[in-house]
């Protein structure tokens, strides 16, 4: 069985507001601006038009039509986990809403009185219920909207969608599980750029990444606020972060081991003796995070892989103090090189591991430690650094960052 699953509102709203009513539509002024407003009939001669196109091109009948229909405050269960969900959105114009109304009823007793159904449920978005219908109705579904949101369920073999007047089968947008795709678009603005993001755009997003840095910003994000739950950015806390975990804890450890390499080994790949069971911890705690970290991702839940490689460097900082390479310069050289070795290796595939979070930072870790560009991947987490081999002379990779004046 095929049903067509109409996006009621996504519908009657673009055919209101497409086109111009020459004959009966009006100009008026609304919020500072002259804007036209068409007809209720201009809309309902639009909506069936485009109805009727859509079922005799799919080969349907008025009653294989189910209108997905809002009513009541649709926006309701979304503001009540985040309050400022479409607040700033422009009110429509009185008149265009009226117009709305009377195209509605028009519509929906029309195809009401051919067989269509028509379902809604209360404080309820749409595009939820759309949803809610395309996982659980048996049969071939279609959903008519030209809401891009929508295409993520094309990732069912049993749902199409009808976009534009055109029948779409794979997402527009890239074959992929949008589960995995984040966007932080309520996170920083300065105009209406882009259509249901008010205050969102470009300039202020660029001006953080320069403030911050690409990595420290992407580090912060991730880390700071779980995958699907709103956050609250602060500066404060982005400093927090980008000092604290990264120029403290995973920089000034990289600094520290690169540094002693380069006074105490002649800058080379420092030449380990045979393992002991304190270098066998670390290296055991390093070697184990990929599978970890897989699975937190496939949740996904970045911020828990996050804890787990800080778990790491942690713990490697500590071995650090305790191991305490600085004294065995003196009392146990064979020792403190293969102490420095053992952190290089540590280092190394933290670095590897960041590369997905932190890129440039990552990168630029493995070139102090003469990684060539195809050792770099998750493959080659294995292939541990050799003795002997040269390094370039040690620079700070996460500088710390002050608050602007």
């Amino acid at each position: 069985m095929k049903r067509l699953i109409v996006d009621f509102s996504n519908l009657l709203w673009t055919t209101l507001l497409v086109g111009k009513d020459g004959e009966n539509g009006k100009k008026i002024q609304h919020n500072g601006k002259e804007i036209y407003i068409n007809s209720a009939q201009w809309g309902v001669d639009c909506a069936i038009n485009n109805l009727v196109t859509c079922l005799n091109t799919l080969s349907l009948v008025p009653s294989d039509i189910i209108f997905v229909v809002e009513t009541g405050n649709s926006k309701a269960r979304r503001q009540a986990m985040y309050k400022a969900y479409k607040q700033n959105r422009e009110e429509r114009h009185p008149l265009l809403k009226e117009n709305f109304q009377k195209a509605k009823d028009e519509i929906l007793s029309l195809f009401g009185n051919l067989g269509a159904t028509w379902v809604t449920q209360p404080h309820t978005e749409g595009d939820d219920v759309i949803a809610y219908l395309a996982e659980r109705l048996d049969g071939e579904k279609i959903i008519y909207s030209t809401d891009g949101d929508l295409a993520q369920l094309l990732v069912r073999s049993d749902v199409m969608l009808w976009k534009s007047g055109t029948l779409v089968a794979s997402n527009p947008y890239g074959d992929f599980d949008p589960t995995y795709i984040r966007v932080m678009k309520a996170l920083v603005g300065d105009g209406n750029e882009y259509p249901g993001c008010p205050k969102f755009g470009p300039k202020k997003w660029e001006a953080l990444l320069e403030r911050y840095g690409r990595d420290a910003t992407r580090y912060f994000l991730l880390r700071e606020v779980p995958f699907g739950s709103d956050g609250d950015f602060r500066h404060a806390a982005v400093l927090r972060r980008a000092n604290a975990d990264l120029a403290n804890d995973y920089g000034n450890l990289a600094q520290r081991v690169l540094s002693m390499i380069a006074r105490n080994c002649e800058g080379r790949v420092p030449e380990p003796g045979a393992p002991g069971g304190e270098d066998e911890a670390l290296l055991s705690a390093v070697g184990g995070l990929l599978p970890r970290l897989r699975d937190e991702m496939a949740v996904p839940a970045p911020h828990k892989a996050l804890e787990a490689i800080w778990e790491v460097i942690g713990l490697a900082n500590r071995w650090v103090d305790a191991q305490a390479p600085w004294t065995l310069r003196k009392t146990d050289p064979a020792r403190m090189r293969s102490v420095l070795w053992v952190l290089a290796e540590t280092v190394r595939q933290l670095a590897v591991l960041t590369q997905p979070f932190m890129p440039d930072a990552s990168g630029k870790l493995l070139d102090q430690l003469a990684v060539p560009a195809d050792a770099r991947t998750f493959a080659a987490l294995g292939d541990a650094l050799a003795a002997g081999t040269a390094l370039p002379a040690p620079q700070g990779v996460f500088p710390r960052l002050v608050e602007a004046g």
